[in-house]
């Protein structure tokens, strides 16, 4: 009961207690802020220990928050009260439950990103309107690689333009485009990169139908996938 007495000064509003199956007071839940506490009883009934749980008070933070697309973002949870589960949103449909993510923004806009924090005793949530600002890269989303690399806007010229062994580097963006791959050629398709082709950030989407020729040709993906709406078409 001391222990009552020592929470009872700084809690307001109703009090909920909650009993288990013999009777015994199993939680006492505090007021507007949810303060729990907990018992538990050893195999004879004796009461053996006590704990007191508090709702998390979610306190994220990312680092940048600004920059051009692709922007890749790495978030850190600075909730209090030990929180044991998450979920992130992004603003753009985009989600994660780990505790510290790191997210690609993949088109320029500005972005609201929203954490809840959960353990036993509730959860807190905070909501940053506006957090993340992405702005639209200068350079074209397509390269062929080289000491004067040649800049395409669809994967697709830059294969048409590629002779054999040269590398095709896309940044980590999403392209809704269909791809034709019948030249006789072997080409690097090389995705993921940042807005100034320094590193790779991700991954390359490609959206849209995928037809590929009869021919001698090869195609070596690396951090690029093809979101194909059906299966490849073979051309003669």
């Amino acid at each position: 009961m001391q222990l009552f007495a020592l929470i009872s000064s700084s809690i307001a509003g109703n009090v909920e207690y909650i009993y288990d199956d013999m009777n015994r007071l199993k939680t006492v839940i505090y007021g507007d802020d949810k303060t729990r506490m907990d018992y538990s009883y050893d195999e004879v009934g004796n009461r053996e220990s006590e704990s007191i749980n508090r709702p998390p008070v979610s306190g994220p933070v990312g680092s940048p928050t600004s920059g051009t697309v692709p922007l890749k973002v790495y978030f850190k949870d600075n909730s209090t009260n030990d929180p044991n589960s998450w979920m992130w949103g992004f603003g753009d449909g985009g989600t994660s439950s780990a505790r510290n993510p790191s997210y690609v923004f993949r088109k320029s806009g500005t972005y609201t990103v929203s954490l809840t924090a959960a353990n036993i005793a509730g959860s807190g949530s905070a909501n940053m309107v506006g957090y993340i600002t992405v702005t639209p890269c200068s350079s074209r989303p397509v390269r062929i690689a080289g000491t004067g690399p040649v800049y395409y806007g669809t994967i697709q010229s830059a294969y048409d333009a590629a002779t054999t062994g040269q590398t095709i580097q896309s940044m980590g963006i999403d392209f809704m485009e269909n791809l034709s791959f019948k030249t006789a050629k072997t080409i690097i398709l090389d995705g993921g990169y940042d807005c100034g082709y320094a590193s790779g950030i991700g991954q390359t989407y490609v959206n849209g139908n995928l037809m590929i020729g009869a021919g001698n040709f090869i195609v070596t993906l690396g951090n690029v996938i093809l979101d194909t709406k059906s299966e490849p078409v073979i051309i003669g």
